[in-house]
């Protein structure tokens, strides 16, 4: 009779501790409801377009604050995208960290995309490796990422000495060609005019050129 009481509350005790435990896991899970909850609590008293509005600027403020994806979840999705406030902080993060694995935060193949070819394109760059383009998503993308490369970690470093043909498409080839031969001009304006792609135009017009009109 003894045994059979030591079990009973044995199995009794066993019991309390499992709900006890089950208790504990639901208060946690509901723990970010609450916070967030009182967060959007100033919200609460205004109607319809200022709720909403007030809602996703805390929204966005918590996502900035916290460094957290998941607030990006809490935007109305009208006013402001949730998928543009997830593109926008893994391209940040992604840089600011140097994790190319952030841009896995989310399942959308473009936004993805997107966040990994900027992310080797910049590093291209700061880390002057070449061969990171080789990781662009496509061809295109891979082709851009290398013509930038030899225009800012090559070209601009020696203009003269540079070989236009590393650029890849003719238009870019001849935009460089077009624009060492204003660079070494002995002209006191240069004249810019003549330059097709942006990158060359950009670079004309803020560092040594007046354009002609």
């Amino acid at each position: 009779m003894e045994l059979k009481k030591i079990i009973s509350f044995g199995i009794l005790g066993i019991m309390t501790i499992i709900a006890i435990v089950i208790f504990i896991f639901f208060l946690i899970s509901q723990k970010d409801d609450i916070i967030l909850n009182s967060h959007f609590k100033p919200c609460n008293s205004l109607k319809d377009h200022d709720k909403m509005v007030c809602k996703n600027n805390i929204a966005l403020e918590l996502v900035n604050l916290e460094k957290n994806i998941s607030y990006c979840d809490y935007l109305d999705d009208k006013l402001l995208k949730v998928l543009d406030c997830k593109k926008d902080f893994i391209m940040e993060k992604s840089i600011s960290e140097d994790n190319i694995d952030i841009c896995n935060l989310v399942n959308d193949y473009e936004t993805k995309s997107n966040c990994i070819n900027n992310y080797y394109s910049l590093y291209s760059f700061s880390k002057d490796d070449i061969s990171l383009c080789d990781k662009m998503s496509d061809s295109i993308q891979e082709n851009i990422c290398k013509n930038n490369y030899y225009f800012n970690n090559v070209l601009i470093k020696n203009i003269s000495a540079f070989n236009c043909s590393n650029f890849i498409g003719d238009s870019m080839i001849l935009s460089c060609e077009q624009f060492v031969n204003i660079s070494i001009s002995e002209s006191e304006i240069k004249d810019c005019s003549s330059l097709t792609d942006f990158r060359f135009i950009d670079y004309c017009l803020k560092d040594f050129a007046i354009l002609n009109e």
